[in-house]
C-alpha cells in the first residue's frame, strides 16, 4: 500500500463551534489511553485522572485546567491505570505491578494501589493484592462504599496468553476497611473459569459496587455472558454466579478500523437515597442487531430479578455503525445516571468517530443522548492500541468524562464539564477529514445547516466530483497508485484543500 502524507491547508470561513468546551488533559505525547476520572465529593474542585502506563493528572479548578505526572511504585507499574476518591474524599491510583526479576507477561503478578495526595507530593500507602505465584493478575477496577471500604476485583490468569486447555482465567476479589494500608486474602468469586488467551472465553472487566445496606455486587464478561456474584455478609464470602444477560459474539468486539475495542460490562447502585435508592445497574455492549450497541439493564430486589435490556444509544438499529468501550456513573446527589462511548453513527464508512455521552433521569428507562465531540476524529487504525476503556465521574451535577482521541498521528487525552442543556445556537464545524488504510481514502464532509457543497478530487490526472447537502457524509474511494492528490471542499465561497503527497 502507498503511504501518504496529509498536508492541511488553512482557509477562511470554517469556525469551530462546540457544543462542549473540550479540555486536553494532557501534554507528554506517549500515546495515553485507558484512561480514568474521579471527582472529589468533598472538595468538587479537586478531580483526578490516569492514562496508561504510569501517566497521573489532576486539577484543583474542576478540571479546567490540568497538571501532569509520572507515577512511581516500589512494585513498579504496568498499567491499567484507575483513580478513585473514596466518599472521604481520600484519593487512591491503582494499577498493575511489575515485577522487575520477571519477563513479561509474567512480570504482572501482583495489584496495586496507593493512596496519594491530589498533587502526589506525599504517598501514604503503596500495598500490593494478590501475588500467586506463577499466576498473572490483570485487568484491576476499584470502588468504595459510604464509609470508605475499598472493594477491588480483577483477573487472574494461570499463564497470560495461553492456549493450553489446562490453563484458565478466573475472577478474584479482595477489600480494605481501613483506607489501603492493608487488604483481605483475596477471594476467588468466578465459580466457572475462562481461558486464558484474553478474548471472549476469558473472564474479564470485573467491576463492583455496593447498597445501602452493605450488600456488595459484582460483575464481569466471559463465555458470551455477563456475570453478577453477591456478597450478604460484607465481601467474606460470595454466592453462586448468575448470568443476568446474553453478550453476542462477547465483550471482545471486532470493530472497523480499530485493533481491539471491547463491551466490558460496569456496574454502579444508587445507594444514597433518590426514589432509585438500591437499584443495581449493569451496562455493556453487544452485537445482538449486527452491529455494537450499548446496554443496560437493572434490579430493584438486589440482584434476584432484572429489567428487559435497554438500548441506550438512539441511532437506528441495525444500522452498521457502532457504539462501543461503555462506561457508566451515577450521581449520588440526583439519581441521574450517565454512559459515556465511542460512537461512528456520523460516519458510514467507520473511519471516523466521535463520543457520546447519554443521560437517564428516570433510573434507566429512557436516555437523551449528546454528542459530545463537536466534530468526527479520525480512528487510530488496526495497529495502534486504543485502549479498552474510557471513563465518566458526576458529584452534586458536575458531569465530567474523560476520552482519548486519535490526532495530529497521536492519542490524546481530553474532558469537559457536561452541559445538558448547550446554546440553542451551535454549529458544526465545516469539515473536511482524510484517512488512508487499505489502498482506500476515505473523507468525511461536516457542513453547517445541510448546506450544499461540491468535494473535489484530482489525482494522476484522474478528476472525481461530488455534491451533497448533507451534513455529514463519507466517502471512499481507491487510493491504490496514486502518487499525489488533491481534495478540495468548497461551500458557497469557503474552501478547505488536503494535499496527500506520496512519501515513499
Amino acid at each position: 500500500m502507498k503511504k501518504f502524507t496529509l498536508i492541511l491547508l488553512l482557509s477562511n470561513g470554517f469556525i469551530l463551534y462546540s457544543q462542549q468546551h473540550l479540555i486536553q488533559v494532557n501534554r507528554k505525547q506517549n500515546s495515553p489511553e485507558e484512561v480514568s476520572i474521579s471527582i472529589n465529593p468533598v472538595i468538587p474542585g479537586q478531580v483526578a485522572a490516569s492514562s496508561n502506563i504510569a501517566n497521573y493528572y489532576y486539577s484543583t479548578n474542576g478540571g479546567k485546567t490540568w497538571r501532569e505526572k509520572t507515577m512511581e511504585s516500589k512494585h513498579g507499574i504496568w498499567g491499567d491505570p484507575v483513580v478513585h476518591f473514596d466518599s472521604q474524599g481520600k484519593l487512591y491510583y491503582c494499577h498493575l505491578g511489575k515485577n522487575a526479576e520477571k519477563k513479561y507477561p509474567k512480570w504482572i503478578d501482583k495489584i496495586v494501589v496507593q493512596r496519594t495526595s491530589l498533587n502526589n507530593d506525599t504517598c501514604f500507602e503503596d500495598n500490593s493484592i494478590g501475588f500467586n505465584q506463577g499466576k498473572v493478575q490483570d485487568k484491576e477496577w476499584l470502588s468504595s462504599n459510604a464509609d470508605g471500604t475499598l472493594y477491588m476485583t480483577w483477573t487472574e490468569f494461570d499463564n497470560y496468553n495461553s492456549k493450553k486447555p489446562e490453563d484458565h482465567s478466573r475472577i478474584r476479589f479482595s477489600k480494605s476497611t481501613n483506607h489501603g494500608k492493608t487488604w483481605n486474602t483475596p477471594l476467588v468469586i468466578s465459580d466457572t473459569e475462562g481461558d486464558c488467551q484474553d478474548g471472549d472465553n476469558t473472564l474479564e472487566g470485573a467491576t463492583t459496587c455496593s447498597d445501602s445496606k452493605g450488600n456488595i455486587y459484582a460483575c464481569w464478561g466471559g463465555l458470551n455472558a455477563i456475570w453478577l456474584d453477591k456478597s450478604t455478609d460484607g465481601g467474606r464470602s460470595f454466592g453462586k454466579d448468575k448470568i443476568v444477560a446474553n453478550q453476542d459474539a462477547g465483550w471482545d468486539i471486532p470493530i472497523r478500523n480499530l485493533y481491539r475495542s471491547n463491551g466490558m460490562p460496569f456496574i454502579c447502585c444508587d445507594a444514597f437515597g433518590s426514589k432509585f435508592k438500591d437499584r443495581v445497574y449493569i451496562n455493556w455492549c453487544d452485537t445482538r442487531y449486527g452491529d455494537a450497541d450499548v446496554f443496560i439493564k437493572y434490579s430493584d430486589d438486589g440482584g434476584i430479578n432484572w429489567s428487559q435490556d435497554i438500548r441506550i444509544n438512539d441511532d437506528q438499529i441495525k444500522n452498521g455503525v457502532a457504539q462501543f468501550s461503555n462506561k457508566i456513573c451515577i450521581d449520588a446527589s440526583n439519581g441521574n445516571l450517565y454512559v459515556v462511548f465511542y460512537d461512528q453513527r456520523n460516519s458510514s464508512s467507520g473511519a471516523f468517530i466521535d463520543v457520546y455521552l447519554a443521560l437517564s433521569k428516570n433510573g434507566g428507562a429512557t436516555w437523551e443522548n449528546h454528542r459530545i465531540t463537536p466534530s468526527c476524529f479520525s480512528t487510530p487504525g488496526s495497529k495502534e492500541f486504543f485502549g479498552d476503556y474510557i471513563d465518566v465521574d458526576a458529584v452534586n451535577g458536575n458531569v465530567m468524562p474523560i476520552f482519548t482521541i486519535y490526532e495530529n498521528k497521536t492519542l490524546a487525552v481530553y474532558t469537559c464539564t457536561f452541559n445538558s442543556t448547550p446554546p440553542k445556537k451551535t454549529k458544526l464545524k465545516n469539515q473536511l477529514l482524510a484517512k488512508i488504510a487499505n489502498d482506500s481514502l476515505y473523507l468525511h464532509v461536516a457542513v453547517n445547516k445541510n448546506e450544499s457543497y461540491e468535494l473535489l478530487f484530482y489525482a494522476n490526472g484522474r478528476k472525481l466530483k461530488y455534491n451533497g447537502n448533507k451534513k455529514e457524509n463519507d466517502y471512499v474511494i481507491n487510493a491504490r497508485g496514486f502518487y499525489n492528490a488533491t481534495v478540495t471542499l468548497k461551500v458557497g465561497m469557503r474552501r478547505r484543500t488536503i494535499h496527500l503527497i506520496n512519501n515513499n
